[in-house]
């Protein structure tokens, strides 16, 4: 049995190591598909509720409530 501080030790990897790893990629990839979703609706979001509100901009009320 191994004791708890040979268990705990770290492996340093550089740069290059990270790069041979396919969970890596398979990260990058979770992490861009989640950005790309959550900016698209933050976007359209507001668009969506004006259309649906069927809020309709004066001179005295520019922007909604």
């Amino acid at each position: 049995m191994k004791n708890r501080s040979e268990s705990k030790k770290k492996v340093n990897k550089n740069w290059i190591a990270w790069l041979k790893e396919a969970t890596f990629y398979i990260h990058a990839l979770v992490y861009m598909l989640v950005r790309i979703a959550v900016n698209v609706t933050m976007t359209v979001q507001g668009f969506y509720l004006k259309l649906v509100t069927g809020f309709l901009e004066t001179d005295e009320y520019p922007t909604p409530i």
